[in-house]
């Protein structure tokens, strides 16, 4: 396992002087903080999306810089930051969330009194991209042998379309799963518990442990867009659950020796697991205090996962060269000035496609 104490940083930039004047007269504003720019009136800024220069400096374009950035001037933290900016819900992808939950609440309680419908998942933690499924657990719902047909009444009273129904038995208690899906396009994956789920009991520890890093949140962010853009992500086929990544994350913040450093923890991450651990990833056991016989020791989280986040991902190879990759092109964006070579590029461009990111940043 590699050394957290790597010297692979993002470009930065600090020799120029904030007061440096754009050529035509442009009205355009320069932050000396980000390198980032803020479009004005000037036509130094077209709607085309390719390398400008302004005077001697290159600027970039990216969904995450829109308006152009300074690309001297660009970190890897920054960019990261401003990422998770552009994949923050809206106000209305989140309403859209909270009525899914709250019309099923509703409904469901006509079939069983008891009931209680739940957000776990991402969207509870605060981390959940734009096409990202909700997650709900709902508790109490008692006796579950009418559930199939309870289930149809639901989504024709909610308009929601039901897309894949399944029952089952864990541990002698009887569980049901649906996935719906609204008009909007937004999936939400519903589990029916006849007694209490255990879901529910990850989500204040997850919390606990976010507030205590902070940098996790959008550095989480840009590690699922790319693992799902290399095609790591799909559970169906067996790719690597977010939930899973998402305690990778935490693992590394523990460790990391910069772990509000959001571009060295992107780093540390891809580095640490870019090495194959008995062709296996092993999801740290997130707890309040560390083992206290062995504080560095790997744990499997043993939540209501059958002990293992990653008992069903075959594609650990795959997640282990994705990492690889990243860790490599990261560490040519060292402090030497190595610009040359990445015409047009930033560093987190320089691993992370735009595919639909430019849609989202022009809405």
């Amino acid at each position: 396992m590699s050394t957290m104490n790597q010297n692979t940083q993002a470009a930065e930039y600090s020799g120029h002087s904030s007061s440096m004047c754009w050529s035509s007269g442009s009205e355009d504003q320069f932050s000396s903080t980000t390198g980032s720019i803020s479009r004005g009136h000037s036509s130094l800024f077209s709607s085309k999306r390719k390398n400008r220069k302004a005077t001697e400096m290159s600027v970039v374009t990216t969904p995450w810089y829109p308006d152009g950035a300074v690309k001297e001037m660009v970190t890897l933290a920054d960019e990261i930051e401003a990422l998770g900016r552009l994949m923050e819900l809206s106000p209305k992808e989140s309403s859209a969330r909270h009525s899914i939950r709250s019309a099923l609440q509703g409904e469901a309680a006509r079939y069983w009194p008891d009931v209680t419908v739940k957000v776990y998942g991402s969207f509870a933690y605060g981390c959940s991209l734009p096409e990202s499924g909700l997650d709900l657990v709902c508790e109490d719902c008692g006796d579950l042998r009418s559930f199939e047909s309870a289930i149809y009444n639901i989504a024709a009273n909610t308009h929601l379309n039901v897309e894949h129904i399944f029952s089952c038995s864990v541990g002698g208690e009887n569980q049901s799963f649906c996935k719906f899906r609204d008009t909007q396009g937004v999936t939400a994956n519903v589990t029916f518990f006849e007694g209490k789920s255990p879901a529910r009991q990850t989500v204040s520890l997850v919390k606990r442990k976010l507030t205590q890093f902070p940098a996790v949140r959008d550095v989480y962010t840009a590690i699922r867009m790319v693992f799902r853009q290399s095609g790591c992500t799909d559970v169906g086929v067996g790719g690597l659950p977010s939930f899973a990544i998402l305690l990778m994350l935490l693992h590394v913040a523990m460790k990391s020796q910069k772990p509000n450093d959001k571009g060295q923890l992107l780093v540390d991450f891809f580095t640490i697991f870019s090495v194959q651990q008995n062709n296996a990833i092993s999801a740290q056991k997130v707890t309040d205090e560390k083992p206290a016989n062995n504080p560095a020791a790997l744990h499997v989280l043993d939540f209501d996962d059958h002990n293992n986040v990653t008992a069903d991902c075959t594609k650990t190879a795959q997640v282990n060269a994705v990492c690889q990759a990243c860790a490599n092109t990261l560490s040519k964006w060292s402090l030497d000035g190595r610009f040359s070579g990445y015409r047009g590029r930033s560093p987190l461009s320089s691993i992370l496609a735009y595919d639909t990111l430019w849609e989202r940043a022009e809405q």
